[in-house]
């Protein structure tokens, strides 16, 4: 079974960006020519089963030529498995489809696509297929900038391999999460990561993967300006691909070869790898692949003062790159297009090309900055609430010792009390037996003590045990006062945050946690416990709940309409298992 999963996936899992697909790629017109004679056989197909079998034949021939015509294929067959009830096979299709987009460039629309299949996938995708999900959406957030989401994604999928023993998709997971350094500026560490992949490719014999991470170390020494060790790890692996027709492999090498030999001004070769890689990711209308490639032709026309030459691709590339949103490759074509008017004479075009370089340049700075100063804060808050619940538990601590004292006190004047009450009483009995008399002598307490009866006390010893009760209730009652006016004015600022309608926002929800756990500290501990399947949005429900929020309120705080927010209380109740709204919050007000 493993093996038919293993052949299964390496059909359709593998995404373009970082995954190159190693099967035997024929030339377009032989593919057109098959894909004719297959398409002819499923208009004649009898059966559905048949026309699924051809419809994965067709898509399977075409991924790497012509992506753009897999998704009607997929959808023909999605048709097919949704009417025959055939999920595995949907999903098998639905990832061949994330396949193709991203051999397109369409990132968007595969993180979209993805979002979409994922309740499928959990319902019936094996760990390959998981393992490609996670490669696919990995990649695709790679290339629109989302570098954290891309690193967890590939984490994912290395976790699913190595426990499941799947040692090649590790080793390509592995790779994609080595090529994320180049994105952080952090090559070094890229070319590390990716020699060690390398020599765990080596240890598990996988022959197929070595030119793949070889590929990928060229570029780490090419960004350490390593230009000729660039080169020869490109040229020990281009015999490879070319014996294997891999067009899209080839696309890559033939541009990372042009802009190696243009940093090593040998701009002739720079020039012929160019035009070599843009015919073919002309053909495989690989809209990503061509912006990057057509800004290096506009750095080497620049480079060779053939302004016009220059101009058209820049702007081509610039074009390109705002469609598909590759934040790099826009600041990077701003600057070019600055440098060209600069030469040409043209300052005002040149300055204002130069502003937007800055303004593109600051905004990736500021994000990187963000994000970090982000996970900053996030470990700070922790420990904030970390700090928090310990001085409260320290506080409810010193509350109940206090308590404990009171009681003991009490117990010991109790004790007293009585003890010589009865032994007043017994001697004063024993006097009035001798003389025949029958009185009884009271002492009591002050008004403000219960009026209990109370034997006489030597001078002073009553009013000074009394003092010390009194004293202690006194510090009890300033340390209960003190923990409700902080709960007040806690529960005073959670209000004016919810207010504020940012409470969708992940660093707001944040700073909300950290004064919700102050007011009510077990609150979230005791709801996963009670309900382990409630999500982080669920969560946040019923926290408003607790705080006693209105329908309108709630909507207003995650910025979602009414009725989403009356949706997602029913949603929440249902889920509990609860019959009606009013049993959630007298469920929630309780914990």
């Amino acid at each position: 079974m493993y093996a038919n999963c293993r052949t299964y996936f390496l059909l359709f899992c593998l995404s373009f960006i970082s995954i190159i697909h190693y099967g035997q790629s024929p030339a377009t017109d032989s593919v057109a020519i098959l894909s004719g004679k297959i398409l002819k056989n499923i208009e004649q197909a009898d059966h559905d089963s048949t026309r699924l079998k051809l419809l994965n034949e067709l898509i399977d021939l075409n991924m790497e030529s012509r992506p753009s015509l897999v998704t009607d294929w997929v959808a023909q067959g999605v048709v097919i498995a949704q009417k025959r009830n055939y999920p595995d096979k949907e999903l098998a299709l639905q990832l061949k489809e994330l396949r193709a987009l991203n051999i397109q460039g369409q990132f968007t629309t595969t993180l979209a696509k993805a979002k979409a299949l994922e309740p499928l996938l959990n319902k019936v995708g094996v760990p390959l297929q998981k393992a490609a999900f996670l490669l696919s959406i990995g990649n695709a957030n790679q290339r629109t900038g989302n570098y954290d989401l891309a690193a967890a994604s590939f984490t994912g999928a290395i976790e699913v391999c190595e426990k499941n023993k799947i040692r090649d998709i590790e080793v390509r997971a592995a790779m994609n999460l080595g090529n994320l350094y180049q994105f952080l500026n952090r090559y070094e560490d890229m070319l590390q990561h990716l020699q060690r992949t390398l020599l765990k490719a080596e240890k598990y014999n996988l022959a197929e993967d070595i030119p793949m991470i070889k590929f990928n170390i060229s570029n780490a020494e090419a960004h350490l300006n390593n230009f000729g060790k660039a080169i020869g790890y490109l040229l020990e692996v281009l015999p490879y691909y070319q014996q294997t027709g891999n067009q899209p492999a080839l696309g890559l090498i033939f541009s990372n070869l042009s802009w190696c030999y243009f940093k090593s001004q040998k701009k002739e070769l720079a020039l012929e790898y160019a035009y070599k890689s843009h015919a073919i990711r002309t053909s495989l209308k690989d809209e990503a692949g061509l912006a990057h490639l057509e800004f290096n032709l506009g750095k080497i026309f620049l480079d060779n003062a053939q302004y016009d030459s220059c101009f058209k691709y820049a702007s081509s590339s610039l074009q390109k790159s705002m469609a598909l949103k590759l934040t790099t490759d826009i600041r990077d074509n701003y600057e070019t297009l600055a440098l060209l008017n600069e030469r040409q004479g043209n300052f005002a075009e040149a300055n204002k090309y130069l502003r937007k370089y800055y303004e593109w340049k600051d905004s990736i700075y500021i994000k990187e900055r963000d994000k970090t100063l982000e996970k900053e804060l996030v470990k700070y808050k922790a420990s904030a609430t970390d700090k928090v619940n310990k001085d409260l538990e320290t506080a409810n601590q010193k509350t109940k010792i206090y308590q404990v004292i009171i009681l003991i006190l009490a117990g010991i004047l109790g004790y007293t009390v009585f003890k010589s009450f009865f032994s007043r009483q017994k001697s004063k009995k024993q006097q009035l037996e001798k003389h025949g008399e029958t009185v009884v002598s009271e002492t009591t307490l002050p008004a403000g003590n219960n009026n209990v009866i109370l034997p006489a006390f030597k001078p002073g010893e009553k009013e000074q045990l009394l003092k010390e009760i009194d004293g202690l209730k006194v510090e009890n009652e300033k340390i209960v006062k003190e923990l409700h006016t902080q709960k007040s004015t806690d529960i005073t600022a959670l209000r004016d945050m919810i207010s504020s309608n940012k409470l969708h926002s992940d660093a707001y929800w944040n700073e909300f946690l950290l004064l919700f756990s102050k007011v009510y500290p077990s609150f979230f501990e005791k709801m996963k416990e009670e309900f382990p399947a409630l999500n982080q949005n669920e969560l946040r429900i019923s926290a408003l709940i607790k705080l006693n929020h209105s329908i309108t309120d709630m909507a207003k705080a995650l910025n979602i309409t009414v009725d989403s927010a009356r949706k997602a209380r029913y949603r929440l109740y249902k889920k509990i298992g609860l019959s009606n709204d009013q049993e959630l919050i007298d469920t929630i007000i309780r914990i």
